[in-house]
């Protein structure tokens, strides 16, 4: 399971990052199977592990959420 939500870019306004929920989540695998399937403006530019605090199993989890958490990840470095 993965949430993707865009984060702020000065050169494309918006870059995706992933949020992911697995069991043998290793980013550069992810960033590796998507590289095959998806052009390059749509795949994840960041990839994070699934945040504690959000239920894996919610049917539909708030974006609002992954999306100040992505911003506060990314700004942090």
């Amino acid at each position: 399971r993965a949430v993707v939500v865009g984060v702020a870019d000065a050169e494309f306004d918006q870059r995706p990052v992933a949020f992911v929920s697995s069991a043998d989540f290793v980013p550069d695998r992810w960033a590796e199977a998507l590289r095959l399937l998806l052009p390059p403006y749509l795949r994840p530019v960041r990839y994070f592990t699934w945040p504690e605090e959000v239920d894996r199993e919610a049917a539909k989890p708030s974006l609002v959420f992954f999306e100040a958490k992505a911003s506060e990840a990314v700004s942090s470095g």
